[in-house]
């Protein structure tokens, strides 16, 4: 499962799928987060990746890390948070990073992101930090039409959890896309609204107030097709969304 804590970034990624991330951009309440955990919870979710835009630009990132680690250790959850990695270049925050407890992604393609890092790279070799310098997955958005970036994606962000929740249920459908490695859907944006995957685009199926049973039937009944990429599913793969050709 994924938490959009910020649509805030100041670096201007070329391929983001969230048109909304701006260095302008609005910050999820600490109210908000709280009811995130609570409805992870209920979840029995055992993966969370915390982003954004780009989660240390929020203005109560410290707080925020801390109910991330005290929800860890309670719950057994594995939280990740992803960033930029500008961070680092700021002590006190590479500090709260360090000593979160959280394992710490940094994403830093330099194809498609506005400032390259390989200077500060060397402060993300220690534990519970890792640096990916290549993006494999680009999904088509606005930003990646615009700055005519292939996607490399060609299925819907949200078949998976689709095609899981359809059989098992939304709580069971999580845990085994989980046991597969498929932790970024379903995505929960800054206002606690639950969409079908990571982008603009995707679906909302509902928010972090709603009982996870009662996403199942919201799910199951979706429709969208926003994306574009229904299209390269096959009779199949659409059968398994409960779609037909």
């Amino acid at each position: 499962m994924l938490i959009r804590v910020t649509n805030r970034c100041t670096m201007g990624c070329r391929h983001c799928m969230i048109d909304a991330s701006s260095p302008s951009g609005d910050h999820m309440g600490l109210d908000v987060f709280e009811k995130v955990l609570s409805f992870a919870e209920a979840c029995r979710t055992r993966v969370l990746i915390v982003s954004g835009g780009e989660p240390f630009e929020h203005p109560d990132i410290a707080k925020i890390l801390s109910m991330c680690a005290e929800f860890q250790v309670r719950t057994a959850t594995v939280i990740t948070v992803c960033s930029n990695g500008l961070f680092a270049l700021d002590d006190e925050k590479l500090a709260l990073a360090e000593h979160s407890g959280l394992i710490i992604q940094v994403t830093n393609d330099k194809r498609y992101y506005g400032r390259d890092l390989w200077l500060i790279k060397h402060k993300f070799d220690r534990p519970l930090m890792c640096f990916e310098d290549r993006i494999q997955l680009i999904v088509p958005c606005r930003r990646t039409k615009e700055n005519n970036i292939p996607a490399t994606r060609i299925s819907p962000m949200c078949f998976n959890l689709r095609s899981a929740v359809r059989t098992l249920g939304f709580e069971n459908g999580l845990i085994a896309l989980e046991a597969n490695g498929k932790y970024c859907t379903p995505s929960i944006n800054i206002d606690g609204g639950v969409v079908a995957g990571e982008a603009d685009t995707c679906f909302r199926i509902g928010d972090v107030s709603m009982r996870p049973s009662e996403l199942t039937g919201r799910v199951r009944e979706m429709r969208c097709g926003r994306c574009g990429l229904r299209a390269h599913l096959s009779g199949a793969h659409r059968a398994a969304i409960g779609e037909q050709a």
